[in-house]
């Protein structure tokens, strides 16, 4: 059995303090990577479904005859893109902040119906942070959901 020295347990008292203060930083990044990213994975998760159910609704009301899709009436295209951000087919509070109508876009031709969302996804902790020389780096990016179907 080996002997402890007492002396060798002083040298050693500030290491544990030094170690996490190099390791703590890098795991907190760490932490912080893993749950912004599983952010992203719910909101665009959120925004498929809304664009999903949207176009289900427009797919529904589309009246097609032998040459494809005649036409969606103004009614049925408010509701569709008032579906896409808040999930009702009026009023409502959009599911993902910052989501409004303007970010919908419909193409009706032929035989297919395409609607398309796209979101301004921003971290939690701002959109930029400062980068070398004065330039910032954009930390914000746009996810894009499109959903394309076919009417019955």
């Amino acid at each position: 059995m080996q002997h402890i020295n007492r002396s060798n347990l002083r040298k050693q008292r500030g290491v544990a303090a030094i170690e996490a203060t190099i390791v703590l930083p890098i795991l907190f990044l760490m932490f912080y990577a893993v749950g912004e990213f599983g952010r992203l994975l719910y909101q665009y998760n959120q925004l498929n479904g809304l664009a999903r159910n949207a176009a289900r609704h427009l797919v529904s009301y589309t009246s097609t005859n032998s040459t494809g899709i005649v036409g969606v009436s103004t009614l049925v295209e408010s509701q569709v893109r008032n579906m896409a951000v808040t999930g009702q087919l009026s009023g409502g509070t959009p599911l993902l902040t910052g989501l409004s109508t303007d970010n919908v876009t419909l193409d009706v031709s032929q035989s297919l119906a395409i609607l398309s969302v796209t979101y301004d996804w921003t971290p939690m902790f701002g959109e930029s942070i400062p980068g070398f020389f004065g330039d910032a780096v954009d930390l914000s990016w746009d996810i894009t959901a499109t959903v394309s179907m076919r009417p019955l």
